[in-house]
């Protein structure tokens, strides 16, 4: 799809429906975001599994935190909420 200026809108609604990525905060589809998403994600979880079992009294994941995804919705480069996922590790 070409992209101009009369057809933006048509290429966001695009966006939206096939990716579900579209909102005020753009994030954009790109070669090695799944394995993006699981580093910074598994990292997150890993350092929680790590606290939960007492292996270390701190973690730390410098690249995760992008806490604005929503349930169903990225947001801002935020595809993934893994501050939730941490969380969830955390409770158990």
């Amino acid at each position: 799809m070409l992209v101009m200026i009369g057809n933006i809108i048509i290429f966001f609604l695009h966006l939206k429906l096939t990716f579900n990525i579209w909102n005020s905060n753009f994030s954009p589809v790109f070669d090695g975001l799944f394995d993006f998403c699981s580093m910074y994600t598994g990292a997150s979880l890993e350092g929680a599994t790590k606290l939960n079992h007492g292996s270390t009294d701190i973690a730390i994941n410098w690249s995760g935190g992008l806490h604005h995804a929503k349930k169903f919705e990225a947001s801002g480069f935020c595809y993934v909420n893994d501050i939730v996922i941490a969380i969830l590790e955390l409770l158990k």
